[in-house]
Formats: structure tokens, sequence, C-alpha cells
């Protein structure tokens, strides 16, 4: 549970403060509620979301929840915030993910946002970075392969993102085209159309936690390729399968 994981984060905890949103029942947000009471961040607090009806199991529906989830948060970060260091609550990261993302902001101070890399475990094992041909009209979007050090992307999951305050709080959460793609590719084109670059850490890894219990490691996983090309107004996937060596 990321929670968890957030109790080992390497960071100041003086200067760092939690804010916990729960998309679930009152069991979980009491859960939720709980353990972010009791860590020991400068600030804490837990909001619960009220259910707006979406199928949680609709891919079209997700994407509308998300953006609505991350609309919903972006009220609560305070005004004396200065970055945004967002989690989704299937993984798991290790000590120094927060403190490797804002090394990369020393050396790229005008980063639109820097990531670190996950497994996606919807059906297709591909990276949560994605590179467009254009970021203006994309006609071709496709997942990053695995690589080492800090790599310039377009877009990815927002699963471990950090980005400066005003990249968040001031950007209005969609899905990309007519729903077609989800937010997370909607924001960080956003970012690049207006000069910011956006960066991986490829130091960065973080599980990626199965309902079943399991988890998707870069050590228990092969990783696939997906990109996703535009014909005729619709987009269409094509999985790539990756040469182990």
């Amino acid at each position: 549970m990321i929670l968890a994981s957030l109790e080992m984060l390497d960071c100041d905890r003086e200067q760092t403060s939690i804010l916990t949103l729960v998309d679930g029942d009152a069991s979980l947000f009491l859960t939720a509620r709980n353990l972010t009471e009791q860590s020991k961040f400068a600030s804490r607090l837990c909001i619960q979301r009220k259910p707006d009806g979406r199928p949680r199991y609709d891919l079209r529906a997700r994407r509308l929840r998300i953006s609505s989830l991350h609309n919903e948060m972006k009220r609560h970060i305070p005004a004396d915030c200065d970055y945004v260091f967002s989690l989704e609550d299937d993984g798991v990261i290790k000590p120094d993910a927060l403190k490797r993302l804002l090394n990369v902001y020393l050396t790229h101070p005008f980063a639109g946002l820097v990531t670190g890399v996950q497994i996606g475990r919807h059906g297709i094992h591909h990276l949560g970075l994605w590179a467009a041909d254009d970021v203006y009209e994309p006609t071709t979007i496709t997942s990053l392969v695995p690589g080492e050090g800090v790599q310039e992307i377009d877009a990815a999951g927002m699963y471990c993102v950090l980005t400066k305050r005003g990249n968040y709080i001031n950007h209005e959460f969609k899905p990309f085209g007519n729903n077609d793609l989800g937010p997370d590719v909607e924001w960080g084109l956003a970012l690049r159309q207006v000069g910011f670059k956006n960066y991986a850490e490829f130091g960065v890894w973080v599980e990626h936690r199965l309902p079943d219990g399991g988890v998707l490691t870069r050590a228990n996983t092969t990783v696939q390729q997906m990109k996703l090309t535009k014909d005729g107004g619709m987009w269409r996937q094509q999985v790539i399968q990756l040469q182990v060596e």
C-alpha cells in the first residue's frame, strides 16, 4: 500500500505534507484517514470523494473519473506548496524516489513534469511513458522501452509524478481528444505545447500491485510496447513484443 511505503520516504518531513483523496466506501476512507493521521508529515489531510455513479471497469468512464479526481485534488493544494508529488495507491515506491525526481529538477529547472517508471497492468505490460510524433497534432503516440538515466518524454501516467504547483493546479484535467486517451496523455502534451519538456528518471521504478496480490516489476515482467495510431479520426493500438536479451 502506498501509505506504508511513504512512511519510509526520504524527505524533509517538516517541509512535506500529505493529502489523501479516497475514491471508495466509508470503510476504506476510515482506514486511509487513520493511516494519514498517523503519518509524520508536516500537515495531514484525508478527504473522501463522493461516488459519481460511473462504472469502474469501463475504460472511458475510468478516464473521466481520473480527470475529476485530479480536479478535486488540486482544490486542496495549499498556496505555499512548491511541488506536487502525485502517487497512486496500487504503486510502491522506494525511499529515494522523491529525492531522485527532485534532483532531476536541479538540472532541468524548467521541466514540466518528472516521473518514475511503472509497468502497466491493464492487459498490456507497457511502460506508462509516452512519446508523440507531434505534440500539437499527434498522429502516433508510442510507449517507451526500458532505458537508463533521464530521458525526455511527452507524457506519463500519474503513478509517481513530480511537478511544480502551478503546472498542476492551473490545468483542467480531462481525457485526451474525444475521450480517446487518458488525462495523463492530455496533461503531458498540454505542458509540451506551452514549451515545457518532460522527463522520466529510469532510476525510479515503481512496483505495480495487482488485485490478486501479485506485483509487476522489471525483474518478473517482460515489457511490451504499445503504438497508438490515429486513423480516420479514431485511435488504433498495436502491441509490439520486445526481444529479451
